[in-house]
């Protein structure tokens, strides 16, 4: 049990003290009003509540409450701290007399402490009501608030903001690797309205659900066109290309801009392969093309056929003419990037398009040869080795290697 401050006896104040008109406690400095002692019981009284929520909050010996956080905080509101301290003259001149400082909000100690506190208590709450660990589970705003609304003000009041995801972070952040989380088909009924309003905590959940909404299994779908407890979900797990580059997946945008030039490439070499013999071998048709380099499509030709847009995005007829082998009037400054064939280098993109293998870097590679093998794929494995190998091809192709 916590000693309160007494303030001692007259023979032993200091001389000094008494002749500035400072009585000296235990710990505080108290400006003693000999014209209104029960000012200086108010003082003492105070002095003994600040010292009970020091140590029950686990806060610095410095720290006065502020206005905010004797409204909000129950041991605050328990010791009627906010009372005390309009009745003693209100904070500046509590301040002065005591020798404090408000609390701040930037303090990472109290912090610390609130949100300990605050996890405990939704921890308790979710376990009341039947909802999975927080673990595997993290409530909603709305389904705290109907849990209990003194928790969701605590929550929104947080010190600088963002009580709501900064406890998300901490629930997160603080779970102990051996901590066992409870098994899904225990609460696989009640799957569906927890989703709906949670933003799940973890992974394996996230990718499940993710599912449905994938055009391919390596691509993440663009947030905006999530859900928003999946685009919650994945910004909580540090966004989407974190996220994507954690679970070797590709931005839908990147996979977009490849598709687009899949596109494009495959019109060309269907537009071409009319000016060469159709009884040829795969082989020889592709060292034909690259042999005698065909003429890209005059532009009235591709506004006819609606792939101007389509190949303005993909750098231009002369950049494409320049990447594709194409004749060397096209080249740029006279330089061409050596022989290739169109054929080729759609039946490459098709593949990587249908396979997406994800580099480090995030973006579509191209498939190593040991993979093309066992896909049945060796003709493109020649072609590869016939135009430069996987980083000449890659380059030209947008591929990462």
């Amino acid at each position: 049990m916590h000693q309160g401050f007494v303030l001692p006896p007259a023979s032993r104040l200091n001389s000094y003290s008494l002749r500035r008109g400072f009585v000296q406690t235990k710990r505080y400095q108290i400006r003693a009003t000999s014209d209104n002692p029960a000012h200086t019981d108010v003082l003492v009284q105070l002095a003994n509540a600040v010292r009970a929520w020091q140590c029950r909050t686990k806060s610095p010996s410095t720290w006065l409450p502020t206005d905010s956080l004797t409204r909000r905080c129950d041991v605050a509101r328990e010791l009627q701290l906010s009372y005390l301290i309009k009745k003693a003259g209100g904070y500046r001149q509590v301040q002065n007399l005591l020798n404090l400082r408000p609390a701040t909000s930037s303090t990472q100690t109290y912090q610390i402490n609130e949100l300990e506190e605050m996890a405990i208590l939704l921890r308790s709450l979710s376990q009341q009501n039947g909802l999975p660990p927080l673990e595997e589970y993290f409530p909603s705003r709305r389904q705290i608030r109907q849990m209990s609304p003194t928790l969701a003000n605590r929550i929104a009041s947080f010190p600088g903001r963002g009580g709501y995801g900064r406890l998300l972070e901490y629930v997160k952040d603080g779970i102990h690797p051996s901590t066992s989380t409870q098994n899904v088909s225990q609460w696989s009924t009640d799957r569906g309205e927890l989703r709906e309003w949670g933003v799940w905590t973890s992974k394996e959940l996230i990718l499940e659900r993710l599912a449905t909404f994938q055009s391919h299994s390596r691509v993440l779908p663009r947030l905006c066109s999530l859900p928003s407890s999946i685009s919650c979900a994945v910004q909580r797990q540090g966004g989407a290309a974190l996220f994507a580059q954690q679970h070797n997946l590709i931005l839908e945008k990147d996979f977009e801009k490849m598709s687009r030039l899949s596109t494009v490439v495959r019109w060309l070499s269907d537009v071409v392969e009319e000016d060469y013999p159709a009884h040829l071998p795969y082989g020889d048709r592709i060292r034909l093309q690259a042999e005698t380099p065909p003429t890209f499509p005059s532009s009235n030709y591709v506004r006819k056929c609606g792939m101007e847009v389509n190949i303005q995005r993909c750098g231009g007829r002369r950049s494409l003419a320049l990447r594709l082998g194409f004749a060397s009037e096209y080249a740029i400054k006279g330089l061409r990037m050596g022989p290739l064939s169109v054929r080729f280098a759609a039946d490459l993109l098709d593949f990587a398009m249908d396979t997406v293998i994800v580099s480090k870097d995030g973006s579509i590679a191209i498939p190593s040869a040991d993979y093309l093998r066992e896909a049945g794929k060796s003709h493109l494995v020649d072609g590869i080795q016939l135009f430069g190998g996987e980083d000449t091809v890659g380059r030209r192709l947008g591929l990462a290697t």
